[in-house]
C-alpha cells in the first residue's frame, strides 16, 4: 500500500479514533513495510502538517533524525539501556530491568501524553472481555441499617436522622449537615466496592475521598471531645480546622490525630503496611507504643509489628494520583501495579510463567478501558490477556 491518499486518509481516521480494526491492521502493515515509518508516524503524529501530505513517510529516516536531535535525545535513543516505550494519547510507560532505566526525559513525556494519540496497536483490543473503568459507586448505610446505593439514586434529600439531614449533592457527593445539637453518636458507614470511589462532606465540613474497596464509618453529626472516624481501605482527607476538637482517624492499631490537614491514609486488609502521607499541616500518628509527628512530605509507614518509621521528601502527587483520576508509578514492579488494577476494573489477576524483573514509571488516567491501560505496560518480556473478570500475566 503506497498510495498517498489513502495513507492520509488513513491517519486522518486514526487521529480522529474512527478507524476500523481492518483499516488500523492496513495501517500497521504500511508503517511495519518499511524501517522508520513507524517511528517518524508516531514522531509527527501530533503535527497538524502530516494531513497534509504523506510525503513524510517516504523520508523518514531524515525526519526521524532531525526531529530528535533538535530534542537532544540522540544519545537516549541510541543507549541500549534506556528503551522508551511508545507515546500515547494518555499514556506514556518507561519499564525496564533496574531503576537505572527509568530516564530518557520522563516529563516531557509526561507532558506530551495530553495530546498524543493512542499508539498503531500491533496486538488487536480485546472488546469482548475488556473491562470498563471504575466510577462512582458506593454504599451508604445509616444508623438504622437502611443500605442506600448512591449510583442508583437522584441528586437532593437522601435521610434524615436524629442530628443530621444528609443529601447528595449534583456533583456526585454525600453532604452531610448538622440539624439541631445532641449528645448521642450515630454512626454512618460509606462503602466502595472494587471499581468505586465516592466523596462524602461530614458536618463539620471535612471533606473524604474515599479510593475503592475502602469503607468509612464516621458520625453522622460530631459530638463530643474529639471528631473519630474509622478507615478500612483508602481515603484522602481534607479535615475541617477546629482546634478544640481534634480530628481522628482510626485503623485497627493506628490512630492519627489532626487539627485540620490534608492528609492520604492506605489502610487495606490485604496490605501488610499501612501509610499515611501528609500534604499539609501536622498529624501525630500513634500504634500505642509508638508516636511519630509528621510534616508536610512525610509519610509514616506501620507494620503489624514494629514501630512506626517516617520517610521524608515523598512524591505526594505520586501518593494522591488516585484521587486527581490517574494511576501513577514510580519504580513500581508488576504485581504493585497489578493489585491497584484489580481493584479498579474488579478483577482478579493470574500469573502463568516466570518472570524478569521489570519496574514501570508513568501516569495513565484511571477513566480508560482495562485493554488500553495493558497494552501500555506490554514489553518483549510481560504480555496480558483478559479472560472475563481476570487478567492472565505470562511472559
Amino acid at each position: 500500500m503506497e498510495d498517498k491518499t489513502r495513507i492520509t486518509e488513513l491517519t486522518q481516521k486514526y487521529r480522529g479514533q474512527d478507524i476500523s480494526h481492518e483499516e488500523l491492521e492496513e495501517l500497521n502493515a504500511f508503517l511495519d513495510a518499511k524501517p522508520g515509518r513507524r517511528q517518524a508516524f508516531e514522531e509527527r503524529i501530533n503535527d497538524d502538517n502530516i494531513l497534509e501530505s504523506a510525503a513524510i513517510f517516504m523520508e523518514a529516516e531524515k525526519a526521524r533524525a532531525a526531529n530528535w536531535s533538535a530534542l537532544g535525545w540522540d544519545t537516549v535513543l541510541a543507549s541500549p539501556q534506556a528503551p522508551v516505550r511508545k507515546i500515547s494519547r494518555r499514556w506514556v510507560w518507561v519499564a525496564a530491568a533496574s531503576v537505572l532505566l527509568l530516564l530518557a526525559g520522563a516529563g516531557l513525556f509526561l507532558e506530551r501524553s495530553k495530546t498524543t494519540p493512542p499508539p498503531v496497536a500491533k496486538t488487536p483490543v480485546q472488546p469482548v472481555n475488556d473491562r470498563l473503568p471504575g466510577g462512582n459507586r458506593a454504599v451508604l448505610t445509616l444508623d438504622n441499617g437502611q443500605h442506600i446505593v448512591l449510583d442508583s439514586v437522584g441528586t437532593g434529600f437522601l435521610a434524615r436522622q436524629v442530628n443530621s439531614r444528609v443529601e447528595k449533592t449534583a456533583d456526585g457527593q454525600v453532604k452531610y449537615a448538622a440539624v439541631g445539637a445532641t449528645a448521642t453518636i450515630r454512626f454512618n458507614t460509606l462503602t466502595t466496592p472494587a471499581g468505586g470511589q465516592y466523596q462524602v462532606v461530614l458536618s463539620d465540613g471535612t471533606k473524604v475521598w474515599l479510593n475503592n474497596a475502602s469503607s468509612l464509618r464516621f458520625p453522622s453529626a460530631f459530638a463530643g471531645a474529639q471528631r473519630d472516624v474509622e478507615l478500612t481501605g483508602e481515603a484522602y482527607f481534607e479535615v475541617a480546622r477546629d482546634a478544640s476538637h481534634p480530628f481522628v482517624v482510626h485503623k485497627e492499631n493506628m490512630a492519627i490525630r489532626v487539627l485540620g490537614t490534608h492528609f492520604n491514609v492506605r489502610a487495606y486488609n490485604d496490605e501488610s503496611i499501612q501509610s499515611t502521607t501528609l500534604l499539609e499541616g501536622l498529624v501525630e500518628i500513634t500504634d500505642g507504643a509508638h508516636k511519630a509527628v509528621l510534616n508536610p512530605g512525610d509519610r509514616a509507614a506501620l507494620k503489624s509489628r514494629g514501630p512506626v518509621k517516617v520517610e521524608h521528601g515523598v512524591d505526594v502527587d505520586e501518593v494522591i494520583s488516585w484521587k486527581n483520576g490517574y494511576f501513577h508509578f514510580e519504580g513500581d514492579d508488576l504485581p504493585e501495579v497489578m493489585i491497584q488494577l484489580a481493584r479498579w476494573y474488579d478483577v482478579s489477576v493470574e500469573y502463568r510463567g516466570n518472570f524478569k524483573p521489570q519496574k514501570f514509571k508513568g501516569k495513565i488516567e484511571r477513566n480508560l478501558p482495562l485493554s488500553m491501560v495493558l497494552q501500555g505496560l506490554e514489553s518483549p518480556d510481560v504480555h496480558f490477556t483478559i479472560e472475563n473478570k481476570k487478567i492472565v500475566v505470562s511472559p
